[in-house]
C-alpha cells in the first residue's frame, strides 16, 4: 500500500480532489492496473448507525457492527471493490485477492487513526459450495465505498473508490466531494431547537463574496454558506425563494444527477478562482425549477402533505412568525414539497427560519401519523432574489404551481405580510 503524505483537510476543495484523482489515474495507466484509493478523515463525533441510515440506498450492500463494551462501532455501505470464491481454497483465494488489492492501494489522510485506511469485510459459508438461489456465495469479500467507525472518542470516516485507467474523474470527484461535505456537516439530532436538531444541517460561514451581478438590493455584500450538499447565497435584508421537500419525494438517481450538475458548475468557478457569475447563478435556479420541480410535481413519494390536516399544519407554521421574524411573501404547500418567498427580519437568519419550520412540523406530523425517521430532506434549496424580474418570476411560480401541477380546488397557498420593496418594484 502506498501512503501519500497528503492531508485532505488542508486541500479540501473540488479542484484539489480532482487533481489528486488525476494522479491516481495516471498511476493506474502506468501500472496497467486499477488503483484502490482510500481517503481517511478524523471527523467530529458521529453515530455510525445514524450515518448508515443516511447514506444507505435500497439494494446496496451495507453492514453495521457494534461492541458497546469496548465503545466500538463501525458501519459501511456500497461496494468499492468485491470478490467471490468457492471451493476448498476459498479462504486462500480471498487472501490473495486482498493482498493484491493492498499492493495497488493509494491511501491518504488519517490512515493511522482507528479503522483508518481500507478495510476488507468478508463472509464465509460453512460449506465449500452453496445451493443455487442462496443470497450469499461460499465466500464473499468487499471494500465498502463509505465507512464510518467509532473507537472510544475517535470517529474516522473513510471513502474508498476504484480508479481505473479509463475512470471518469469528474464523476468520482463529485461523489467523494458530496460525501466529504456530508461528513463535515452531518446531523443526526432528535428534532429539538438546538443547532444540531432535525432540519437544516450546521453550516460554516465562508468569507464575504463580492457582488455577482446587478441587484436592486445590493447594498450589502453576499455571503456564501456551505450546506451539507448545496451552496447558499445570503445577503442582509435579502429576499429568497426557498423550496424544501419530503424525504421520499425524489428518487435518489434524480437527486444525484442534479447535485452532480450543480457541483460541476461550482467546481469550474472555483478552478478559475472566482465566485459564481450571475449567469451561473441563474442557470442553477433554472436547473432546479425545470428539472427538480418536474419530478416534484409528478407526485412522487407518499405525498403526506396532500392530507388537509397535515397541509394546514405546515401552512400554519409558515404563517406563525410572519411579520415578526420574517416577511412571508407568496407561499404554497404542495403534496410533497413547500415553496415560500421570504425576507428574514431583525437579524434572523434564513437557515434558522427553515430549521424552525421543518423541525416543528416534522415532530408534529410524525406524531400525528405515527411515522418515524426522516420526514423532510435535510437540505433545502434557496435562491437570492436579484431584481424585479426575478421577484415576479419567483412569486408567480409559487402562485401558479398548484394549477400547473393539475391540483384542483387546492387551497394551501397564499400571500403573507410581505410586499415588493419600493426600490425593487421600481428597479430599472
Amino acid at each position: 500500500m502506498t501512503i501519500l503524505p497528503l492531508n485532505p483537510t488542508e486541500n479540501a476543495s473540488p479542484e484539489a480532489l480532482l487533481a489528486f484523482l488525476g494522479e491516481c489515474r495516471a498511476a493506474a495507466v502506468r501500472d496497467g492496473h486499477a488503483k484502490l484509493v482510500s481517503i481517511s478523515l478524523a471527523v467530529d463525533a458521529l453515530d455510525p448507525l445514524a450515518v448508515l441510515e443516511s447514506i444507505f440506498e435500497p439494494g446496496e450492500p451495507h453492514f453495521y457492527a457494534e461492541r458497546p463494551a469496548i465503545e466500538t462501532a463501525i458501519a459501511g455501505a456500497e461496494i468499492a471493490a468485491a470478490f467471490e470464491a468457492h471451493g476448498p481454497q476459498r479462504f486462500a483465494a480471498v487472501q490473495r485477492w486482498a493482498t493484491e488489492m493492498i499492493a495497488h492501494t493509494i491511501a491518504v489522510g488519517d490512515v493511522t487513526a482507528p479503522f483508518g485506511g481500507p478495510h476488507f469485510f468478508a463472509g464465509f459459508a460453512f460449506h465449500d459450495e452453496v445451493e443455487p438461489g442462496e443470497p450469499f456465495p461460499a465466500a464473499f469479500a468487499f471494500v465498502p465505498r463509505w465507512q464510518v467507525a467509532l473507537a472510544g472518542t475517535t470517529t474516522t470516516a473513510v471513502a474508498n473508490l476504484l480508479v481505473a485507467p479509463d475512470a471518469d474523474l469528474t464523476a468520482l470527484a463529485l461523489r467523494v466531494w458530496r460525501a466529504h461535505q456530508k461528513f463535515r456537516g452531518f446531523n443526526y439530532g432528535d428534532g429539538d431547537d438546538s443547532e444540531r436538531g432535525t432540519g437544516v444541517p450546521p453550516v460554516e460561514l465562508a468569507h464575504a463574496a463580492p457582488d455577482h451581478g446587478p441587484d436592486a438590493r445590493a447594498t450589502a455584500p453576499i455571503e456564501i454558506r456551505r450546506g451539507a450538499y448545496l451552496p447558499h447565497w445570503t445577503r442582509e435584508d435579502g429576499i429568497y425563494a426557498v423550496t424544501f421537500r419530503l424525504g421520499d419525494s425524489l428518487p435518489p438517481s434524480a437527486v444525484e444527477a442534479w447535485q452532480d450538475e450543480r457541483a460541476w458548475i461550482e467546481i469550474r468557478a472555483r478552478q478559475q478562482g472566482r465566485p459564481l457569475s450571475a449567469h451561473e447563478d441563474e442557470r442553477l435556479f433554472r436547473l432546479h425549477s425545470e428539472k427538480i420541480e418536474a419530478f416534484l410535481d409528478s407526485g412522487s413519494g407518499a405525498c403526506h402533505l396532500r392530507r388537509p390536516d397535515v397541509a394546514a399544519l405546515v401552512a400554519g407554521a409558515l404563517r406563525h412568525f410572519d411579520g415578526d421574524r420574517y416577511e412571508l411573501h407568496d407561499w404554497c404547500v404542495m403534496p410533497n414539497h413547500v415553496h415560500a418567498v421570504v425576507r428574514p427580519l431583525n437579524g434572523h437568519r434564513l437557515d434558522k427560519i427553515l430549521h424552525s419550520w421543518k423541525s416543528y412540523t416534522a415532530k408534529e406530523v410524525n406524531r400525528r401519523l405515527g411515522l418515524t425517521g426522516e420526514f423532510w430532506q435535510p437540505e433545502y434549496y434557496d435562491h437570492l432574489i436579484r431584481d424585479e424580474a426575478d421577484y415576479l418570476h419567483a412569486t408567480g411560480y409559487v402562485r401558479e404551481n398548484p394549477a400547473k401541477a393539475g391540483l384542483r380546488d387546492w387551497q394551501w397557498f397564499g400571500r403573507g405580510t410581505g410586499v415588493p420593496p419600493v426600490e425593487l418594484a421600481h428597479a430599472a
